[in-house]
């Protein structure tokens, strides 16, 4: 009896690999509540916002109910990853017209998810922003938010709107894409402590965005924790894009073959000859 078989052999054919799908890390999000608003308290005009907050959604057990949200502070300190992107539409009020995966650049493939709808439609990231004008870039970034009372958490932090870019940017305030690009050759921002603050931006409407600014460089045991998650990461963020890049392709192959099909159908019907009964007796 051969009992010398190949483990990945013995998973194809058990079936077991098409109930264990990669799945994307469950972490909590941490974002900036940008609302300038002021309301009154005890007699003083206090902003709203202004204040970055994590939402709660690892371990959650009831996925339709609103995720309770931790009140953060500012600033606040985080080591900075990998950086992902999606694509998202909100309404005025902030709800998700629809959305796509993550994913790492505006030339993947991706899926998009339509809420209203429950519609899932495939495309090139870049392409469906030219279908859906409405679309706009959210960078994902994986980091350790450091709050200096434990072990740092891996979260993720959701980078939008002014923090990107705007006109309205007060001078020495750089946007996502500048402090990035700003780590010379040689040095790398999973290396730096990056603080967060909150900046008031004046444009059409006055909001707070987010300040980026570069702090120091992690001492050797947080170093070698942020090597330890960003490699756990960067596998997790490939095994799920494998996966999806393999649905996409057996789809494909699904809607070819059934293409196949109707034309293999089509061709297939036996019409009848020019002077058969049926075709004799149409008065035309």
């Amino acid at each position: 009896m051969n009992t010398n078989y190949n483990e990945t052999d013995l998973e194809a054919a058990s079936g077991e690999s098409t109930y264990r799908s990669a799945r994307a890390l469950e972490l909590n999000e941490v974002s900036i509540n940008g609302d300038a608003d002021a309301r009154e308290v005890d007699g003083k005009l206090v902003r709203k916002g202004g204040y970055f907050r994590k939402r709660i959604l690892a371990g959650r057990t009831k996925k339709d109910e609103k995720p309770e949200e931790v009140n953060l502070g500012a600033p606040i300190k985080v080591v900075f990853l990998k950086i992902r992107r999606r694509l998202v539409e909100r309404t005025s009020k902030g709800e998700i017209v629809c959305s796509t995966n993550e994913h790492n650049s505006k030339s993947n493939a991706v899926t998009l998810y339509v809420s209203a709808t429950k519609e899932q439609k495939r495309g090139i990231a870049e392409d469906l922003r030219k279908q859906y004008p409405g679309l706009r870039t959210v960078q994902v970034v994986y980091a350790l938010l450091l709050d200096g009372k434990g072990e740092p958490e891996l979260v993720r932090l959701t980078v939008k709107g002014a923090s990107l870019g705007s006109e309205a940017k007060a001078e020495g305030v750089p946007t996502f894409y500048q402090y990035v690009s700003s780590f010379p050759d040689g040095e790398h921002m999973w290396e730096y402590v990056t603080e967060l603050h909150p900046v008031i931006e004046e444009g059409a409407k006055t909001y707070f965005a987010i300040d980026f600014k570069r702090g120091k460089k992690l001492d050797e045991r947080t170093l070698a924790l942020a090597k330890e998650k960003l490699m756990d990461v960067a596998l997790n963020c490939r095994k799920v894009d494998e996966a999806r890049a393999a649905k996409f392709v057996q789809s494909a192959k699904v809607e070819t073959a059934s293409a196949e099909e109707r034309e293999e159908e089509a061709s297939g019907i036996d019409y009848p000859p020019a002077d058969d009964d049926i075709a004799s007796s149409i008065p035309f």
